[in-house]
Parts: C-alpha cells; sequence; structure tokens
C-alpha cells in the first residue's frame, strides 16, 4: 500500500480520490478493518479508532499536506467519514 507520499508524490495535483484512498488505507491500518469494510460515508468512529488512532492520523495528515501549523486530532471526529477527511485535507492542501 502507498503511503501519502507516494500517492501525493505521483500527482501534480491532489485531487478527492487520491485523498479518500489514503484515508481508507490509514483508517484500515489504525482499525485493522479491511478497506472494502470501511464505506466512505460510515463514521470513522464506528471503526473503533480510538485516541492515539486519532493523533497518529492528525500527525500523518499533517505530514502528508505539509501543513506547519499542524491540526488537533479532533479533527477527526468533526470531520467524520471518509468523505469529509477527504474534503477537509482537500481544503488544506489548496490553503498550505
Amino acid at each position: 500500500m502507498e503511503n501519502a507520499a507516494e500517492i501525493l508524490d505521483k500527482q501534480w495535483t491532489v485531487d478527492r480520490e487520491s485523498l479518500k484512498r489514503w484515508v481508507l488505507s490509514k483508517i484500515s491500518e489504525y482499525t485493522d478493518v479491511p478497506e472494502d469494510e470501511i464505506g466512505d460515508d460510515d463514521l470513522v468512529e464506528g471503526f473503533g479508532i480510538d485516541s492515539a488512532g486519532a493523533v497518529t492520523l492528525a500527525f500523518d495528515i499533517e505530514e502528508a499536506l505539509g501543513l506547519e501549523n499542524g491540526i488537533e486530532p479532533e479533527v477527526l471526529f468533526k470531520h467524520d467519514t471518509v468523505n469529509k477527511l477527504a474534503d477537509f485535507m482537500l481544503s488544506q492542501s489548496a490553503s498550505a
């Protein structure tokens, strides 16, 4: 599975579908739920991501997008589905 840097480096622009694939892979990685069992509009918390996983995912998002100011793990609870997280990341990448 490609990491965020590999996905983002392969493209001239960051697009929503690539971000969705990346978010899916990270949720699967942190919860051991197969990607094909995670729906784009399913609540992330329903897959058992814990606070440590939320902190790690927030850090991964910061790193993938090159955000200097960082983001809080609470982002996962505000943007609580794969689609919402991908949209959030897309908006952050546009302003980075």
